[in-house]
């Protein structure tokens, strides 16, 4: 028998489950009286009430944050006297608990300290409008050579018609060149539709509406479902985030980065252990 002790009841996991539970308990579970029900003898339930409901929005750091031997910490909710509160441990150092409330303050701290300053969005600006501009001439030389390609396989396909109409061609040699000719035509075509496809411009609007948030990875981390929280965490440490007690600790950071994890560092919010090679041509945070 499918044994519901220490599992949160809800009517989806009721469902999945195939279980049979009468209509009164589903209008409990509906309106939200929780608690958990345990199998009794003769097909009856009785309610257990349980520990504190454990959303994953609450828990943003479980399933990237690692103890300092490799394991994936885990989350849950330790009951004190009065209320519920927020922890993380190792899976395997289980005796040392780190408080959620304080990790998370302290990783909110870091956010910060890696946020751009206005001058960096500024200078990146620069750099990312510098080299649009020379993917643009780049692409205008590549669009001006397809041009040219498309022009001489069509006076290919032409003279190639020509010599049918002159009969110094039969129709079995015709068709084998006009098949090949309109193979190398239809690639070139597509090249030249997908160099035309998007514009420079339009892409560097795109970009720098997004620079500006660079100056509040905060606000944006604040805002952020868990799962895209995430994602920013994982592009921002490209290998692991761990923590055993003080600074935050990673491999190596984007490189974008780098320069303001040097303030992060004086703070003591995070420590990288293997060298960076610095991106010389951004700027500093000071």
């Amino acid at each position: 028998m499918l044994n519901l002790k220490n599992r949160p009841a809800s009517t989806a996991y009721v469902a999945r489950s195939g279980w049979s539970v009468s209509s009164e308990i589903r209008w409990s579970l509906s309106r939200g009286i929780g608690g958990q029900f345990a199998p009794k003898s003769g097909g009856q339930y009785q309610r257990i009430l349980h520990s504190k409901t454990q959303s994953k929005e609450e828990f943003p750091l479980r399933g990237v944050l690692k103890c300092w031997c490799g394991q994936h910490m885990t989350a849950g909710f330790s009951k004190g006297k009065k209320k519920y509160y927020l922890y993380y441990r190792c899976i395997h150092h289980t005796e040392k608990n780190f408080s959620g409330d304080k990790l998370h303050e302290q990783f909110e701290e870091l956010l910060c300290c890696l946020s751009f300053t206005k001058k960096q969005v500024s200078q990146l600006t620069g750099i990312t409008e510098a080299y649009l501009n020379g993917e643009k001439s780049s692409k205008q030389a590549d669009i001006t050579t397809r041009k040219k390609q498309l022009n001489d396989i069509n006076e290919k396909i032409e003279k190639l018609e020509n010599r049918l109409m002159k009969d110094e061609i039969d129709g079995q040699t015709y068709k084998k060149w006009l098949s090949k000719f309109s193979h190398e035509k239809s690639i070139i075509q597509h090249n030249l539709n997908e160099n035309q496809k998007t514009g420079n411009a339009r892409k560097f609007a795109e970009l720098e509406s997004y620079m500006d948030q660079l100056t509040n990875l905060k606000g944006i981390y604040s805002i952020s479902t868990n799962d895209d929280r995430q994602l920013l965490i994982r592009g921002v440490f490209k290998h692991k985030l761990t923590y055993s007690g003080g600074p935050f600790r990673t491999p190596s950071i984007s490189s974008v980065f780098v320069h303001n994890s040097l303030k992060a560092k004086e703070k003591g919010l995070l420590d990288i252990e293997e060298a960076n090679h610095i991106w010389e041509s951004f700027p500093s945070c000071t």
